[in-house]
């Protein structure tokens, strides 16, 4: 795990650069399963060269609002047809 200095609001700010390898362990996620959620545009990263790094903050961000995505869908989903028809 490499670390990188970011300035945010004037203040150094230290974030954590993650490789693919350990992206998949902290996610608990195959290597394909990873890189569909980075061809589909769900999980941020970056390119050193040929290689791919993921910031830790922009990765448990862009987790949280896919949860937060999928909450809405279930509570949308689970309503009552009749509800559905009024809305």
């Amino acid at each position: 795990m490499e670390e990188k200095i970011l300035k945010e609001g004037g203040e150094k700010v230290m974030d954590e650069l993650y490789t693919v390898e350990e992206m998949m362990k902290m996610l608990k996620v195959s290597r394909g399963t990873l890189y569909t959620f980075m061809d589909e545009g769900k999980i941020p990263y970056f390119k050193i060269g040929a290689h791919r790094r993921f910031m830790a903050k922009q990765v448990m961000k862009a987790i949280r609002d896919m949860q937060t995505a999928q909450i809405h869908a279930e509570l949308y989903d689970s309503r009552p047809q009749e509800a559905l028809a009024k809305s």
